[in-house]
């Protein structure tokens, strides 16, 4: 699939962006992550964001992303 995303004044090739994903599965697997884990993403809407959620999906992590608004104090809150 082509195209490009334009994301925050950055544009890149769909498939350069995948690419990137990509490798950053294989870090994610080095360190040791596996199907079901879960990782935490604190990033703005950005490129950045998108290679980590299809990272997560080629290993089969979940993930969940945080407000990167939130004060430190709100991020550490307990439910």
């Amino acid at each position: 699939m082509s195209g490009h995303f334009y994301l925050s004044g950055t544009q890149i090739k769909r498939n350069d962006m995948m690419e990137r994903a990509k490798k950053l599965a294989r870090i994610f697997q080095q360190k040791g992550v596996t199907p079901g884990d879960v990782i935490a993403v604190l990033l703005r809407n950005d490129v950045a964001l998108y290679e980590v959620v299809e990272a997560c999906r080629y290993v089969g992590a979940y993930y969940v992303t945080l407000n990167w608004h939130s004060t430190q104090a709100e991020l550490y809150q307990s439910p």
